[in-house]
Order: structure tokens, then sequence, then C-alpha cells
């Protein structure tokens, strides 16, 4: 198709956060709409958001706004117009489409968590055992601690610039030559020889009769292991960085001398270099494997997935019928969250743009450093200036409806030197829009004491509950009236889910509430008591495992009460066994439902299950406190939640689904510690988040 060759039907909204930028969506979308009705219709509006929520609420808003100015009649021609995620309307698109993309009418598009399962499957089909031990050896030296990992990120990178797996390999050795810049030749010498020799030179020289210190003692120690590493080829060449900067006593320091200088001359070592270059030439072989692998699959199976969907519909708008289809059409294209976009649906927006009357992209490129689902901080940069010199127009939402003054100025003092090398000032500078000061300051910094984690994350513990406490006085965001903080309105914020989980026990050590995602739902009691009667419905006859659980977690009883009962229970006739707990009622209600499970899904089992055994009724029997109760709850209904989506996996990988296959599905999870628990009532808790 022709496409212009400028790009002055383009606007881009630079709209940092708390700028206004869902108002000024809504008030241009509606002035469009009332004020150039012969030019712009709802029927000719595509929005993409980046949640449904987000294009739920724009459309609400925009119909708000139309009822309210007497333009009912385009209130409800809202419903005409395509709004939604990304992958939403291409899939609403590609089903329009569909003939002239060589695609059926009916689409199997799997979700994210079945590709990805999917792709995990294409991965290990294309691995040998040879090859696999081969790349562990090699991860193993380069301390890369899951280089399938590095599979899946250079996959999914390659696709979100819309590269073939034919095309991966030739990049194997731009990244090598790329990453040799920074390397200094190699050298000619045997560098692990030397290294072992100057180590038992060492070994040899250091007496520790005569260097009784605990430095050396551990020098010495940690040389040792290095040499035995090296000698059956175990090493990894962190150990060489150690070593060049691993130093015994001062008494010793002078015979150590020679290990140092040899070990960090690391980056000169043949075998380092080409465990680097054979690492990225496996690599990206790999990747190109499971790629091909990954998408021989899905074509057998009939599935795509959101990538696959963005490809195709990039693809199908060269079609000359589609294109003049959509240039009759399109009248608006809106694109939200634009500094999110990755490669791939930014060359799918550029070609939809040159169909559209009008364009709007809103978006912060300041964001786009976090590279979220592929974005390019630096794609975005050239963008915009492409669109400026192209006639494009470029407007920024200056003013923080959100922040206090005193935040929105310290906020510019970091971002505006911070981006100063790529974005002039006018593009990052907020000016307040609120002009009153607080009375309390609007940043204040805690430096946390303590000689390790452990005591920071006390004294942080005690930090958060003596501001509690303390009746610290906030604005309440919704009425705007002072009153008390409380722990809902605290959100701390760590680097990594472990940094959480260490913190999460602590705070709740200091009776501190949290809420936070977590993984451990199908260890907790409620999920143990619902799954036991979901494998008792399944074999009634044989698990005697489901009916003692049952029995113990539902009335409650202590080990020895309830261990004592089936040993003289058992003493006189062992073939009784399995009678055992038969006369409960919990178990009696559970065997009169059996005759129905042929003829329910899992997930409709598992709720017979919840509501036979009195599920919710038992946990609130086990919980002293309302947030306890509230939690144990909120993971029954999770544990209902991960039985929908087993269905809806089964149904994207056309296969049968069972309550076998559930139970099984669900082992699964736990393992891989995807059995993920949502915090209730968490408005009343502190959350915890990673950056």
């Amino acid at each position: 198709m022709s496409m212009k060759s400028n790009m002055d039907n383009i606007t881009f909204i630079s709209a940092g956060a708390g700028s206004g930028k869902t108002f000024r969506l809504t008030q241009d979308l509606g002035n469009l709409l009332t004020e150039h009705a012969d030019e712009f219709r709802p029927s000719g509006v595509i929005a993409t958001t980046f949640t449904k929520l987000a294009a739920n609420e724009l459309r609400g808003r925009v119909r708000q706004r139309l009822n309210e100015t007497g333009h009912n009649n385009l209130a409800v021609r809202m419903e005409q117009a395509l709004i939604g995620t990304v992958n939403g309307v291409c899939g609403k698109l590609l089903k329009r489409f569909a003939f002239e993309a060589g695609l059926s009418p009916v689409q199997n598009v799997i979700e994210e968590q079945a590709a990805e399962h999917l792709f995990a499957v294409a991965l290990e089909s294309v691995l040998t055992l040879e090859k696999t031990k081969s790349m562990i050896a090699l991860a193993q030296r380069l301390s890369i601690d899951d280089w399938r990992k590095e599979v899946k990120g250079i996959v999914q990178t390659a696709r979100a610039n819309n590269l073939s797996s034919g095309q991966l390999p030739e990049f194997s050795q731009s990244s090598i030559d790329e990453l040799f810049k920074f390397l200094p030749a190699a050298s000619k010498r045997d560098l692990n020889t030397e290294l072992l020799s100057a180590i038992q030179t060492t070994i040899t020289n250091i007496d520790l009769e005569v260097d009784k210190t605990k430095g050396t003692r551990g020098y010495v120690s940690f040389i040792k292991d290095c040499q035995r590493k090296l000698k059956s080829h175990r090493y990894c060449w962190a150990d060489w960085v150690k070593l060049s900067k691993s130093d015994p006593a001062k008494k010793s320091q002078v015979i150590a001398e020679p290990v140092s200088i040899i070990a960090s001359d690391m980056e000169k070592n043949p075998k380092f270099q080409n465990d680097l270059k054979t690492f990225i030439n496996e690599i990206f072989l790999v990747a190109s494997q499971s790629l091909e692998q990954f998408q021989s699959m899905k074509k057998k199976k009939g599935m795509i997935d959101f990538v696959d969907q963005e490809q195709l519909l990039y693809q199908v708008l060269d079609n000359p019928a589609v294109a003049s289809v959509m240039r009759e059409e399109l009248d608006l294209l809106m694109v939200d969250e634009f500094q999110d976009t990755s490669p791939i649906q930014l060359a799918l927006f550029l070609k939809l743009a040159q169909l559209a009357k009008k364009v709007i992209w809103v978006g912060d490129i300041k964001q786009a450093i976090y590279g979220f689902r592929g974005s390019d901080p630096e794609l975005m940069i050239g963008i915009i200036e492409q669109l400026e010199k192209k006639g494009g127009k470029v407007e920024v939402l200056e003013n923080s409806w959100r922040s206090c003054p005193e935040l929105v100025n310290y906020v510019n003092e970091i971002f505006v030197p911070a981006f100063s090398n790529t974005l002039s000032e006018d593009r990052v500078r907020l000016r307040p829009a609120f002009t009153t000061k607080k009375e309390t300051p609007a940043v204040a910094y805690w430096q946390l004491k303590g000689s390790n984690a452990g005591k920071r994350e006390h004294n942080l513990a005690q930090g958060i509950q003596s501001l509690v406490t303390s009746a610290y006085p906030i604005e309440d965001r919704h009425n705007k009236i002072s009153r008390p903080i409380q722990y809902g309105d605290i959100t701390v914020l760590a680097r990594s889910n472990d940094a959480l989980d260490k913190l999460a026990v602590t705070l709740d050590a200091w009776g501190i509430p949290t809420a936070r995602k977590t993984s451990g739902l199908l260890s907790t009691p409620e999920a143990t008591l619902i799954l036991a009667g979901l494998r008792f419905l399944l074999d009634p006859k044989r698990d005697s495992l489901s009916v003692t659980e049952l029995l113990v977690l539902s009335e409650c009883k202590e080990p020895e009460e309830w261990l004592n009962a089936r040993l003289e229970f058992v003493q006189n006739d062992d073939s009784r066994e399995s009678e055992w707990g038969r006369d409960s009622m919990i178990i009696q209600n559970l065997e009169h439902q059996g005759h129905r499970l042929s003829h329910l899904t899992p997930y409709e089992a598992l709720s017979v299950v919840t509501n036979t055994i009195q599920a919710r009724k038992i946990v609130l029997q086990w919980s002293e406190t309302y947030r306890s109760a509230s939690q144990r709850l909120q993971n029954i209904k999770q544990l209902e939640l991960m039985a929908e989506d087993y269905e809806q996996f089964c149904h994207s990988e056309k296969l049968p689904a069972t309550v076998a296959g559930l139970i099984l599905w669900l082992n699964g999870k736990s393992s891989d510690d995807l059995d993920l628990m949502d915090a209730a009532n968490s408005q009343y808790a502190v959350k915890l988040l990673t950056h």
C-alpha cells in the first residue's frame, strides 16, 4: 500500500504521571465527535489502552461527557467504537479480515500463561541431553543462573521486532563483535596453567605457623578451593575475579601477589573469550530452534498468541482491499501508554496512521526507560524526533494534578538533569497545579541503621509502626480531609521478591498487616482441605490420606487424638483400615456427591466440594481475627480462579479438562511457585511491591 511521507495527521501528547491524561483523551474524543461530526464517527474510532479496565474507563467517561452535553445519541453509539487493549483490537480486526489474512474466522487465541507453557515445551523438545549438559557447564562457568531465561529473552525480543527464527543465528556474530570491542586481545599464554602453578607456590610458601591471622587462613582455604575447581574443570570465571581482588594478611601479601596478577588477566584468557563466543553462538542457535518449534506447534494446534495477532494484522494491512476499507472507515486512531509500545506495535500503529484521518498518541517517554514489554527508549525518542520533522505535533501536559507543589518540584530537580542528554527541559518539567502547601514535609528520608538486612528490616518495621501510632496527619485522597495515617496508606518498594519475602515476615512479627501476591496458596490449610475433598471425590474407595486430611482439618483435632483413634480402629482388624472415618458426616456428604462427578467440569467439581464440606464455615472457625478470616476466604476464591484458569488452559491446548488433570496441573503450579495468593483487605495493609 502507498505510504504517506509526512506525519501531519499525528499528534503526540507527552503526559507524565498525574498530568490529566485520561481527562485530555476524553476531552479530545468528545470534542471531535460533537464539533466535527461530519468527519469523526463513533464507529470510526479505534483506541488502544494498556488494560481492559482502562478501556472501559475511557469509553465510560466519553459516554458520560456526551450525555452531559446533550449528545445522547452519540453516547449510545459509543458502543460502535473499537476501544480495547492492543491485542483485543488486533483480534477483532483479524476476525473481520480473516479471509484476507488466510485465517479461520474462529481463532484460537492462547493467553500469555498458556503461551509461556507451550514455549517451555518447545524449548525442551529441541534440547538434546548433550546440548543441555554443555549449556549448563557454560552457564556455570559464566555465572549465569538461568540460561533458559536468556533464550526466552532473545525469542521475545526477536518477536517484538518481527524477526523470524531463521534471522536469529546471524545476530550471534554481531553480538560477539559488539561485546569484544570492550575486551583486550586474547593472550597466547596458558593462563589456567600459570594460575594453578602460582596457587600451588603460594600455598607452599605461606607458613600458617608464622602467619596465624584469620585473614590469611581464610585466604589459603579459598585458593585451595579454587585449585580443586581448576584441576577438575569445575571453576567459574567469577572465581578469577575474586582471586584478583583477594589478599591474605599483610605479612603474606608479597607471596600471594602472583596469584592476583595472573587472575587479573582473566579478560585476556583465551578460554574465557572462547566460553563467551560459544555461549552466545549456542544461545542464539537454541533460540532460533525453539522459536521455529514454538511456531510449528502453534500451527499444528491451530493457535495464535498475542504477538502473532500483531504480526498478522501488520501483514494483512498490506492487502490493498483491507487498506482501502480501513482508509474509508478509520477516522481516529488513539494510542494510550505509547511509551510501552514494542517495535512491532509501533510499526503497526504507523501503518494504521497512514490510513486514519487523525491520530493521537499519548505517553510518558520518561517511563520508556523501563523497557516494558519490549519497548525501546531510543526508538521512542527517535519516533518523536521524526514526528516533528515530518509535520506532526507534539504537545506537553505540563500541569501535575496529583501531587503537592513540594513533591512536584522535588521530582523536577531529579528528572530534569537525569534526562538532559535526551529530552529538553520543557518535555520533563511539570508545573504543580495546586498552590497550597502541606503542613507536613512532602519527602522524608529514613536512614535505616543496621549491619545487615535483617536489622534494617527490623528498624523499618519499627519506623512504620511508630509512624502509624503517632497519628501522623495526611490528606485523604477521596474527601481531601486531614486524618491520621493508616497502614493501607503505606507502600514499600524493594528490588526483589526475595527482599519482600523477608520484609513481610518481619512486618508480620511486628503485627503489621501486609498485602502482596505470594506463592504458597496450595500449601495453605484451606487449599489442603478442599483438594483433599476433591481427591476423595475422585477415588473414594482407596484415598485414605484424603479422608484423614478432611477429618483432621474439619474437626480441628490434635495429632495425638486422631492418630490414637485411627490406631484403635484398626487394632483388631487391619482390613478395616480403609473404612476409618467413613461414618463422619463430612465424608458421607461427599460420598453422596460422587455420582455427579462424571457430569461436572473441574471447576464445578471443586465448587461442589467447597460447598458440600462447608469449607468457608470451617475456615472461619479457624480464624482468630478478621484479617485472618478474610485472607482464608480470599484464598478459597483464588483456588476457584485457578480451576477456571486450568479449564481455559485445556481449551487453548485442545485437551480434555478433568478433575485428575486439575489436581496434577495445580501440583505443577505449586512446584513452580506459581500458586499465587492475593492479599485480602489490601486497603488496610502495607503494600509490598518490587520496583
